[in-house]
């Protein structure tokens, strides 16, 4: 049986850290996280901080009223710097999706959903050829499968 004495310092910690309300240090901080870690568009990373935002709250300042965050600059930040390259991101999620046998619309629904633009959707858009081969290696697929 468990005597009890279980070491809990790190689960506080990592508790407090996890409900402190965000100002703009933290918000930053979590951005750059953020894009270090995943391939990402614009409008999955805004997405991310108004996620965040919510549910972790917006710090006040030295005079008790709530601290004004400015997601979509800081977005347009990230977006200045190359941090975020919706142009890239597209381009490798529809190679990486015609490799695995999805067709256009596939392809072009994950990227409508990432929130990569118009143009750049039909600038990432699989040819023809590709198109074909990717319904080959599917149908193989199938078959190999015994569908």
């Amino acid at each position: 049986m468990a005597s009890g004495n279980v070491n809990r310092s790190s689960d506080r910690r990592t508790k407090s850290t996890l409900t402190r309300p965000l100002d703009a240090d933290a918000l930053r901080d979590l951005a750059l996280s953020y894009v270090g870690r995943f391939s990402t568009t614009g409008a999955k990373l805004e997405a991310y901080l108004a996620r965040k935002i919510r549910e972790r709250g917006v710090a006040s300042g030295p005079d008790g009223r709530d601290v004004t965050l400015d997601v979509q600059g800081l977005v347009e930040h990230f977006v200045d710097r190359g941090y975020v390259d919706d142009e890239a991101y597209a381009r490798a999620k529809a190679r990486d999706l015609g490799a695995r046998g999805y067709g256009a619309r596939r392809v072009d629904q994950t990227l409508w959903a990432a929130g990569v633009s118009d143009a750049i959707r039909d600038d990432s858009a699989p040819s023809m050829a590709e198109r074909r081969l990717a319904a080959i290696e599917q149908g193989q697929i199938r078959r190999y499968q015994g569908e």
